[in-house]
């Protein structure tokens, strides 16, 4: 997918102290997350587990080494099937924790054994009811 940013450059020069920059360029997707994002909706005691599946797209590949939920109170998350080779999907099980009604938003940190991307976040929301 192509991508392009601009920036605005800051220089010490009285003429010109600052100017316009656009930067463009391809960028590989690193991997594939089905679904994108977790989302816990319904009556909270209902709500149970969402699975994901993490594909490496790139020639490399990589293994998760790690996933960590920010918020081991509301919701957690395991690698329950670890990438068996390069590029094979793994599995990673997002389980909500919260029996009360209410809202939150946390993320998921998935490290992984990759010198291009060590580390991606998959964020999980609920709205939960009674």
């Amino acid at each position: 997918m192509e991508k392009s940013e601009k920036v605005v450059v800051k220089t010490n020069d009285p003429r010109r102290p600052d100017f316009r920059l656009t930067l463009s360029g391809w960028v590989e997707r690193f991997a594939s997350i089905e679904p994108g994002f977790v989302y816990f909706r319904g009556e909270a005691k209902d709500v149970e587990a969402v699975e994901l599946e993490v594909t490496p797209n790139s020639t490399d590949g990589f293994h998760i080494t790690r996933v960590v939920a920010d918020k081991p109170h509301l919701f957690s998350a395991e690698l329950i099937e670890p990438c068996k080779q390069e590029n094979a999907p793994c599995r990673i099980r997002v389980t909500n924790r919260q029996k009360n009604a209410g809202k939150y938003v946390g993320v998921i940190k998935v490290t992984t054994d990759s010198m291009v991307q060590p580390s991606f976040i998959i964020v999980v929301r609920a709205n939960l009811s009674s």
